[in-house]
């Protein structure tokens, strides 16, 4: 006789809890099962043994794309700041020029390449002496600039686009562990199917 399971509850009634975990596990992740039970021995007949493998190839496709993700955003940050050409220039600008450096330094230029006006600074700053002149001039004789960080703003974008970025990396993290949790379980679901 095929009895049709699809809580806990009814669950209960056909087998304990520490005898059957698996199928446990597998009904309160929303699944439901068709089980035979002869003879005291349960056999489960829905899910089949093949839809429990091709499901389990989706997830496991899932799980790589997912990891495959999570470390594709943890690698972009370090590729964007090693092969930046703006930032290379900056580095042997800084090497060669004490009065570029000496600006960058006051400027905190450092902070500025990650928004687009803070990039737009840099590469002025880097091509035309006139404006690295100016912008001395304005650094060293405006009361606006003695007590502001120039790069503030720049500061606050990077705050929000790291809220962001780590609020989609914990949502990846979560969506690998709610896959893996159930190739794990399909798995321990086989040994009780036909």
């Amino acid at each position: 006789m095929a009895l049709l399971v699809s809580s806990v509850k009814d669950l209960e009634k056909i087998v304990p809890r520490e005898e059957a975990e698996e199928l446990y596990r597998y009904v309160e992740m929303g699944g439901f099962l068709r089980i035979e039970k002869q003879g005291g021995k349960i056999t489960v007949v829905y899910p089949s043994r093949k839809m429990i493998k091709e499901r389990l190839e989706e997830l496991e496709e899932r799980r790589k794309e997912i990891i495959y993700q999570i470390a594709k955003m943890r690698r972009l940050e370090n590729r964007k700041r090693l092969l930046d050409p703006l930032r290379i220039k900056h580095r042997l600008l800084s090497l060669i020029d004490s009065e570029y450096r000496e600006l960058a330094e006051k400027i905190e230029a450092e902070r500025l390449f990650e928004d687009k006006r803070g990039r737009k600074i840099i590469e002025t700053l880097q091509k035309n002496k006139e404006y690295r002149e100016r912008l001395k001039e304005t650094l060293d004789g405006s009361p606006v600039y003695k007590n502001r960080k120039f790069g503030e703003f720049v500061e606050k974008i990077k705050e929000v686009k790291g809220t962001l970025l780590n609020g989609r990396l914990k949502r990846l993290e979560e969506a690998r562990e709610r896959v893996e949790e159930e190739i794990e379980v399909l798995k321990g679901l086989l040994r009780w199917v036909k």
